[in-house]
């Protein structure tokens, strides 16, 4: 699972002298390389969550460790989800990752 970061793949572009991607091509790569996460795993989360299977840590927190998002190359894109809690948390999880 990894986010692209845009402006890297500009300054890449440009960096070696090549224009391989143009701004549509961006557009459509960084949709396609939308996070997903099985529903049912999410489920399966919050249900371990809710029955305080991950101690004190923040709803962002539990959910950042359990499905290893340090693996992100792209931390910003996650808008800080690991200190986030509660409503915010969950908030923050559907803009950042769709399900399926």
């Amino acid at each position: 699972m990894f986010l692209i970061n845009k402006r890297f793949l500009v300054a890449i572009s440009f960096l070696n002298g090549n224009h391989l991607f143009n701004s549509e091509d961006i557009s459509m790569t960084t949709k396609l390389m939308v996070p997903h996460i099985e529903q049912r795993k999410f489920d399966s989360f919050m249900r371990k969550f809710k029955a305080g299977k991950f101690g004190t840590q923040r709803l962002g927190q539990a959910f950042y460790n359990e499905f290893d998002l340090h693996r992100i190359d792209d931390q910003d894109s996650l808008n800080n989800l690991y200190a986030k809690d509660g409503e915010h948390a969950l908030n923050c999880i559907k803009q950042v990752f769709s399900f399926n």
